[in-house]
């Protein structure tokens, strides 16, 4: 007594699969077509038409990283801006430091006022002018700029600075470590003809 297994061929939403006549089970992975998808592939393959438990699994895994991949993605393509723009007249000559012959930066400090009236009354007609003077630290590193900051920026001089706020620690001549607010200039425009006395 012998039984012969049949093969019967079937087409379900565009794929083509194999089922046993015997034991109602697919033989093998569906063959594929035209119409064929992947993801129509893995439901029918195995266990019925869901797919098995780890067909389930790889699914929602790779699902899991296309998304952590964009997130990650749109985190390194987020735009941030740190941009400063100051004028004012500097305070002081610049002056060039060096440490261990690295890293040249010419430094020199720039004064910005802000006026305002107090008391009552329309504003620029009664009351006290008061003023309030802030001043900058600013450093050059980048190379020509720094030369050229270094050789033209004097005392008095009325200048226009562009670049970046840097928050750091320096340690003083007591060896005491203390906080810094420097701006970083990478463009600086002369309001005061540079050959003329400030």
């Amino acid at each position: 007594m012998y039984s012969t297994k049949r093969s019967i061929t079937e087409k379900r939403l565009g794929c083509t699969y194999k089922r046993s006549a015997i034991f109602g089970t697919f033989t093998g992975a569906p063959e594929r077509d035209t119409l064929c998808s992947t993801d129509q592939q893995s439901r029918y393959q195995g266990h019925g038409e869901e797919g098995s438990s780890e067909d389930k699994a790889n699914r929602i895994f790779r699902q899991f990283t296309r998304r952590s991949m964009s997130d990650t993605a749109s985190l390194v393509l987020e735009r941030s801006l740190n941009r400063v723009q100051l004028l004012g007249r500097v305070g002081q000559d610049p002056v060039l430091r060096q440490a261990d012959g690295k890293n040249p930066v010419t430094i020199f400090s720039l004064a910005t006022n802000e006026m305002w009236r107090s008391g009552e009354g329309e504003p620029f007609n009664t009351g006290d002018i008061s003023q309030k003077t802030t001043w900058h630290r600013i450093s050059v590193f980048r190379p020509g700029l720094r030369d050229v900051a270094y050789q033209y920026v004097k005392k008095g001089a009325r200048i226009y600075v562009e670049g970046k706020i840097d928050y750091g620690e320096y340690t003083d001549k007591n060896n005491m470590r203390r906080q810094a607010t420097t701006i970083i200039a990478d463009n600086i425009i002369f309001l005061t003809d540079v050959r003329e006395k400030v």
